[in-house]
Order: C-alpha cells, then sequence, then structure tokens
C-alpha cells in the first residue's frame, strides 16, 4: 500500500487496505495509512467521515483522534479540530505512541 502511494497511486494503496481484518494485530497503522493514502488522492472529505466513523466506535485511540483532528485541520475546521485533539490528549496511555506534545502543539 505504501509503495502504491509512493508511485503517485494512493487510491489503490488505500484500496489495498479495506479489507484488513478488525482483530489483525496491525489494524490500527493500516487503518491511518488507508486514511492518509485517500487523503493524498485528494478525497480529504471521505478521509475525514471514515476517520469520524472509526473514532466514534469501540476501540478508537489517541492515534485515531489525532489523525480525524489532522484531517479536520486540512480541511480548516479548526474549531472540531482542536476539540478532536483533546479526545486524543484524553486517550492517551502511558504507553501510547501519539506524541503529546505533538498534540499540544496542534
Amino acid at each position: 500500500a505504501e509503495l502504491l502511494g509512493a508511485e503517485e497511486r494512493p487510491g489503490l494503496g488505500a484500496a489495498s487496505l479495506a479489507d484488513v481484518a478488525p482483530d489483525d494485530p496491525f489494524i490500527a497503522n493500516a487503518r491511518d495509512l488507508r486514511l492518509r493514502l485517500i487523503a493524498a488522492d485528494g478525497r480529504e472529505a471521505e478521509a475525514l467521515a471514515e476517520a469520524q466513523r472509526l473514532a466514534q466506535g469501540p476501540g478508537a485511540t489517541a492515534a485515531l483522534w489525532a489523525r480525524t483532528a489532522d484531517l479536520l485541520s486540512e480541511l480548516e475546521r479548526h474549531g472540531e479540530a482542536a476539540e478532536a485533539y483533546a479526545r486524543a490528549l484524553a486517550l492517551r496511555t502511558a504507553d501510547d505512541t501519539t506524541s503529546e506534545w505533538g498534540l499540544w502543539l496542534q
């Protein structure tokens, strides 16, 4: 998927990640990459809708809320982005790889 994105084919890369099983140990990485590739394909609103749907679901992580906030910010929806960054901070755990400082600076 990353290779397709690097070769200017992000839509195909995103499609290749659509069927990753929810119990796959790499599902969080696959979802994040899929959202980034959809946005890179010029479909920011679609990426945001998917991110918001996932963030409202069970097991939503700080990283997922941070990606949602990033997409909102890219679409210049700054108030909503600030709320999503706050949610990411609230969900962040001690072993989370999401940078706390990065979230504060956003």
